[in-house]
């Protein structure tokens, strides 16, 4: 193994104090470093879309951290550090350095100042999909009426074809996804504003988040950017209610990374959900898509015990299956409690079984200690 030095970004101010604090703790143990300054979130991706090798991007802890410039430092294999200009000496033991341009080692984090924090406290979220024509927009509705009373809930609707604010009879431009992630750009929200960004539904007491009016549009969701919503809404909301589409294949499956990008925001809240609503259909086709739907969700890793099947349209339905009853064309946003009551119940008893899902997490403000690579536990 050849030796070779740290190449680090610092995404800082001129004259920043914490920039001094960080070349006195590298002087001193006789680390080599090369320090680069970037003052704006473009320069330091810029940098780290050169080409060029940089063991880590580093900002001070509490930073809101651009989305774009996450997925580019992600990209880049170089991970997101916060810096804790107020830890004293450290006792770094076996210390060992890396060749020129590796990823920075997990202990170097210690000499950068950097220590477990607390999860940051998140609302719980329960994702429902299906093998398409299911009904599975309606019964995303439905779940909504029935948990909001007890729950402050927000229904976002993430499915490629959304129609959400069809069914809620809004007209386009009425806010969502979209604008939600352009007020995040290079900012963190506060509760108020993020919930501030949802549309208030006429008669209903839940919040809602329209989706892309056209599929096209989500070319313009990346998967940082569509992480750092979704966490912005489970700080804001008690409970987040997420329709998805039921497409779950990504690049093993495929050998497409543009198909895994296509479908992130439906794996990563089928693996991010405390629950997984499968809403099937009746008749021998309809079932066996279904099934199939759950064996993809079982592949992806979402654990058999947080998937709730339900079949829609139906008087009866399988042995372990909920039955939905079909409640024809609606008029107006409000459902019949012979639909809303069963999700419901089923939805309630299933949450109240089951632990919070902590297997992913998502961008955010970064916090003291956590490395921000998506996924990595913190």
């Amino acid at each position: 193994m050849t030796m070779g030095r740290y190449v680090l970004l610092l995404l800082a101010s001129p004259g920043a104090a914490w920039v001094e604090t960080l070349q006195r703790r590298l002087a001193g143990v006789a680390w080599p470093a090369e320090l680069i300054l970037c003052e704006r979130p473009h320069q330091a991706c810029a940098r780290l879309t050169s080409g060029r090798k940089h063991s880590a991007l580093v900002v001070t802890a509490g930073t809101p951290l651009d989305p774009d410039l996450a997925s580019a430092a992600e990209a880049a294999g170089a991970p997101v550090i916060a810096l804790r200009p107020d830890v004293g000496q450290l006792d770094l033991g076996q210390v060992r350095p890396v060749p020129w341009g590796d990823r920075l080692p997990p202990w170097l984090g210690l000499l950068l100042g950097t220590a477990t924090g607390p999860v940051l406290p998140e609302g719980r979220l329960v994702g429902l999909c299906g093998p398409g024509g299911t009904g599975v927009s309606v019964g995303a509705m439905a779940m909504a009426q029935g948990l909001a009373p007890a729950n402050d809930v927000v229904l976002a609707d993430f499915a490629r074809r959304s129609h959400q604010a069809l069914l809620h009879h809004l007209s386009p431009g009425a806010g969502g996804l979209l604008e939600l992630i352009a007020r995040l750009r290079g900012r963190s929200l506060s509760s108020s504003e993020v919930r501030g960004g949802t549309v208030a539904v006429d008669g209903q007491p839940y919040r809602l988040l329209p989706g892309p009016w056209r599929s096209r549009q989500w070319t313009a969701v990346h998967s940082g950017t569509f992480d750092v919503a979704l966490h912005a809404l489970r700080s804001a909301f008690g409970l987040v209610i997420a329709d998805i589409t039921g497409d779950f294949d990504g690049e093993a499956e495929t050998g497409s990374l543009e198909i895994e990008e296509r479908n992130h925001p439906a794996r990563h809240v089928a693996l991010a959900a405390d629950l997984v609503v499968l809403v099937g259909g009746a008749g021998r086709t309809a079932r066996h898509a279904t099934a199939d739907t759950g064996e993809r969700l079982r592949a992806l890793g979402v654990e058999g015990s947080r998937i709730l099947t339900c079949t829609n349209r139906v008087s009866t339905a399988g042995e372990e299956d909920l039955a939905l009853p079909d409640v024809g064309l609606m008029k107006d946003a409000a459902l019949p409690a012979s639909l809303v009551v069963p999700l419901e119940r089923a939805a309630t008893a299933a949450l109240r079984g089951l632990p919070r899902n902590r297997s992913a997490a998502g961008w955010g403000a970064v916090a003291p200690g956590t490395l921000g690579l998506r996924g990595e536990p913190v």
